[in-house]
C-alpha cells in the first residue's frame, strides 16, 4: 500500500466519524413521547388549533377584517405552529408494525415527511400575505387543513 492510499483511507474514516457524531447529536435531541413539557405543549397546541380552525372559518365565511391586536395573536399562533412542525421532526414514535420506539432522527424525519408534513406546511404558509388579493377569504380556508393536527392532538394515548 502506498502512503497516498493510506492517507485517503484515513481521511475517509475521519469523514465517517464526523457524520456519525452529527447523527448522534441529532439522535440525542429527539423528544420522548412521555416527555412532560411536550405533553403540556401539545395541550396548549390543542387549544390554539381549535381557536385557529374556528376563527379562520369564521373570518373566511363572514369576511371580517382583523385589527392589529388580532394580527399579532395570529402571528404568535403561526409561530407556535412553526415550533410544532420543528418538534415533529424530533418526536419519537412507535413503529406501526413492530411497536418498537423509533429514536433515530432520520427515521423520525422521514416518518413525519411521509405522514403529516404536507398538511402542516400547507396550513402554515401564509398564502393570504404572499398572494394578496380581494379573495383573501379563500386562502384562510386552507387553515382548515389543521384538522388532522387536531385529531392527532386528541389522541388519548399521547395525553396520558
Amino acid at each position: 500500500m502506498s502512503a497516498q492510499n493510506f492517507d485517503e483511507r484515513a481521511a475517509e474514516e475521519e469523514l465517517n466519524k464526523s457524520k456519525v457524531k452529527e447523527t448522534f447529536i441529532l439522535n440525542k435531541m429527539t423528544i420522548r413521547p412521555d416527555s412532560q413539557w411536550k405533553g403540556v405543549f401539545d395541550i396548549f397546541m390543542l387549544f390554539i388549533t381549535c381557536y385557529n380552525i374556528f376563527a379562520s372559518g369564521y373570518r373566511a365565511t363572514f369576511g371580517i377584517n382583523h385589527d392589529t391586536s388580532i394580527f399579532m395573536i395570529e402571528v404568535f399562533i403561526e409561530f407556535c405552529f412553526l415550533l410544532d412542525m420543528i418538534f415533529c421532526f424530533f418526536e419519537q414514535y412507535n413503529d406501526e408494525e413492530s411497536y418498537v420506539l423509533v429514536c433515530e432522527f432520520k427515521k423520525i424525519a422521514k416518518h413525519y415527511l411521509k405522514n403529516n408534513f404536507i398538511f402542516d406546511i400547507l396550513a402554515w404558509i401564509p398564502f393570504e400575505y404572499i398572494f394578496p388579493s380581494k379573495k383573501e377569504r379563500l386562502w384562510r380556508i386552507l387553515k382548515i387543513l389543521r384538522m388532522p393536527k387536531l385529531a392527532d392532538l386528541l389522541d388519548v394515548e399521547k395525553i396520558k
